[in-house]
């Protein structure tokens, strides 16, 4: 993403596949349709997968919260758990924002079956501001 209001994932979530259904500063809901690519070993989705459209989510929705200050977010921490093994079929993430502060947000993320609503996966992402601060400083 490099744009404020542009919310088409880029790079990495692009080449995932996962698609933004819709994207505010108060939440940002995004699928998945995994395939063969997206399986571990055992044949269900792959954990990274979960984690990552996790992150993409609570990403998107922390960029959006501070883009209008000049801000950009970078994730300091993904702490994602898989529930249940998911082997075919859509996934949805929705990510909402617990704390949106000065240097630093906190958004929890669930990934749900499309089809039967059943959690898969949930997850937090801390993330940390970098840019121009009120006091002049810059984060990095």
């Amino acid at each position: 993403m490099s744009e404020p209001g542009e919310t088409r994932p880029s790079g990495f979530a692009a080449r995932l596949g996962i698609q933004l259904l819709s994207a505010t500063a108060e939440e940002v809901v995004a699928e998945l349709e995994p395939d063969h690519r997206h399986l571990g070993p055992a044949g269900d989705v792959h954990h990274g997968v979960h984690a990552s459209l996790v992150e993409t989510a609570a990403s998107v929705g922390a960029w959006l919260a501070v883009g209008d200050r000049g801000l950009q977010v970078v994730g300091m921490a993904n702490a994602t758990d898989t529930l249940r093994a998911h082997t075919s079929g859509r996934l949805q993430a929705r990510a909402r924002p617990e704390h949106v502060g000065e240097r630093e947000q906190l958004w929890s993320a669930e990934v749900r079956r499309a089809g039967d609503g059943a959690l898969v996966a949930r997850g937090q992402v801390r993330l940390w501001h970098v840019g121009g601060h009120p006091e002049g400083r810059r984060s990095t």
